[in-house]
């Protein structure tokens, strides 16, 4: 069973560009015990890419086959909003997903997430920010929690700092053009020592 469902609206836009959607796959037949619950965080740099890319047969679909409620979710744009916009859809999109646990099977106590690339880079930080009411957002099931109990991050960005300047127009689109004044200051020059003097001693 695949349907599309509104998990959340972003205050202040009009109607047609407020509403965010995750496509929700049951496995069937329904299993007799709650199931897990896995959301699917696409790629594409933060600026491109939809949710249904979590439709193909060996993502979202496989997980539905085997006993897993999965959930393919869109998030804002870096052309629409900038960080932490994105991370703030996909906070509500766990929450809405734990808010109707009952409804569709789901246990609430096992909700996991996994995304490519930029997918996977919010993904990592669904998993390391759980209690963070400052990056939680107002986006829907507010009176919820966003935390995760499992991550898979894949292929993804995570040391920002010691990324090559090519990838500098994705990221400062992201950031809207906070992180290429930071590469410029002294601020940005000492994160780097004390990254490199991090991974030297580790």
């Amino acid at each position: 069973m695949r349907a599309a469902q509104k998990y959340g609206s972003v205050p202040g836009l009009p109607a047609w560009q407020a509403d965010r959607y995750l496509d929700l796959l049951l496995p069937t037949p329904r299993p007799p015990e709650l199931a897990p619950a896995v959301l699917y965080l696409h790629g594409g740099g933060w600026r491109a890419g939809e949710r249904s890319a979590g439709l193909y047969p060996w993502l979202s679909p496989l997980l539905a086959a085997h006993g897993f409620v999965a959930a393919n979710v869109s998030y804002r744009l870096s052309g629409e909003a900038p960080f932490p916009a994105q991370l703030y859809d996909v906070k509500a999109a766990v929450r809405w997903v734990r808010a109707n646990a009952e409804a569709y099977g789901i246990d609430p106590e096992r909700v996991g997430v996994w995304g490519d690339s930029a997918g996977g880079h919010l993904a990592a930080l669904l998993g390391t920010t759980a209690g963070r009411a400052d990056l939680e957002g107002n986006c829907g099931s507010t009176e919820w929690s966003s935390a995760v109990q499992a991550v898979v991050m894949r292929c993804a960005p995570s040391d920002f700092p010691t990324m090559p300047p090519e990838n500098a127009e994705v990221l400062d689109a992201c950031s809207a053009g906070r992180l290429q004044k930071l590469r410029s200051s002294a601020g940005w020059r000492a994160l780097r020592v004390t990254c490199m003097r991090a991974c030297r001693r580790s």
